[in-house]
């Protein structure tokens, strides 16, 4: 059980940790912001938009590289505009939805989507280029996959799970340093799914850019994935921080509760009687 002089201290250095980890919390978001902003800077200028003659060109072929390679059909793909509820605005740039998530949205939502039984669909939004229809074929093609088409719909639920896991191991760590590893794994081991689809997805997609026959820009596919392997650190500083001011209070009901089994706690003494 720590003294009090031992408890302000260590309060003290809690304190300090949890300022450290909003700054790293803020740098790792900021970090990631201005990648994805220098990913769409590099992209747009480096792959036509797929509404223009060339783009639409490019992108046919690689459709074909992706049926060839995949033996599927050919996507269907919706207009952003068409998406119902507005949920288009959020697909600017494109996008794919899952198989099992169309099916989820036609089962509980109020509207339903336009796609044929069990197939997903490739979003095209008005800013959409070749790379970006590449990157999301790589996620129809995993859509396919025993092990990678359902961890693509559920992978909100592990981060969520590694989030609250960062954040209680965070608060009952007795050091520092084990707060900041622990809350750091929990968060990119709960992430991993996530990251191994977008990952996947950009490999997947150069491979039918380079079959189309056009060389696959270094650029564009190295900022791609900086967003998505940047957010699990954010997260995680964020739940250390949060963390790190709690641990006092779990400490000293801790203390507290110690105390109390030490004061009823009666060790008799036997005595001889001669």
């Amino acid at each position: 059980m720590q003294t009090k002089k031992e408890n302000k201290k260590q309060t003290a250095k809690d304190f300090l940790t949890s300022a450290a980890a909003l700054t790293g919390a803020l740098g790792a978001s900021v970090g990631g912001a201005l990648a994805t902003e220098a990913f769409i800077h590099v992209d747009q200028n480096n792959y036509p938009n797929i509404h223009t003659p060339e783009g639409a060109d490019l992108t046919n072929k690689i459709v074909a590289a992706h049926r060839k390679a995949t033996g599927l059909s050919n996507p269907v793909q919706t207009p952003a505009e068409a998406m119902p509820r507005n949920v288009g605005k959020r697909f600017e740039y494109g996008g794919y939805l899952p198989r099992q998530a169309v099916k989820l949205f036609n089962k509980y939502s109020d509207q339903t989507l336009n796609i044929p039984e069990n197939e997903g669909t490739v979003i095209t939004g008005p800013r959409s280029t070749a790379f970006v229809m590449a990157h999301e074929l790589g996620h129809r093609a995993q859509d396919y996959h025993p092990i990678g088409g359902p961890s693509q719909v559920t992978a909100a639920l592990p981060a969520f799970a590694g989030n609250l896991a960062a954040l209680g191991l965070s608060a009952t760590a007795k050091t520092n340093r084990g707060a900041v590893a622990k809350g750091l794994l929990a968060s990119y081991i709960g992430s991993a799914p996530r990251i191994i689809s977008e990952l996947t997805a950009t490999r997947l997609g150069n491979e039918y850019i380079k079959a189309s026959g056009v060389e696959p820009n270094k650029t564009v596919s190295a900022l791609q994935p900086i967003g998505y392997l940047l957010q699990p650190a954010a997260e995680a500083a964020a739940n250390i921080a949060l963390g790190r001011l709690v641990s006092p209070l779990i400490r000293k009901l801790k203390n507290r509760k110690n105390k109390a089994q030490q004061e009823t706690t009666v060790s008799p003494e036997v005595q001889s009687v001669v």
